[in-house]
């Protein structure tokens, strides 16, 4: 289950589309991914479920279909150590999700 946003970030995930968009002459940009760019992947992780890069740059304009294959890794990577040791969180991108049902943690 890819249980990520619940509706009352979908209007935030859109309008950080749209600036994510605008800025889309950095494409593709380089370097740590930023909170809005988290929070677009984790909306493709929803739609498209994981090992859709491809499908994840319509969301995420500012990263190549390497980029999201890459960052997935790495989040993944995060998730089952937390998994591991226990731990009720995991951060990422100054995100906190619960690392066993990828769900957003409450602020």
């Amino acid at each position: 289950s890819y249980k990520i946003l619940q509706g009352r970030f979908s209007e935030k995930i859109q309008e950080m589309n749209r600036a994510t968009m605008r800025s889309a002459a950095d494409f593709p940009r380089i370097g740590r991914w930023s909170t809005p760019e988290h929070l677009l992947y984790l909306e493709g992780l929803r739609k498209f479920g994981p090992g859709k890069s491809t499908q994840f740059t319509k969301l995420i304009a500012t990263r190549t279909a390497l980029q999201v294959r890459s960052h997935e890794q790495k989040y993944m990577k995060l998730l089952a150590r937390a998994r591991e040791k226990g731990e009720e969180f995991a951060y990422c991108c100054g995100v906190q999700v619960h690392p066993g049902t990828f769900a957003l943690a409450e602020a």
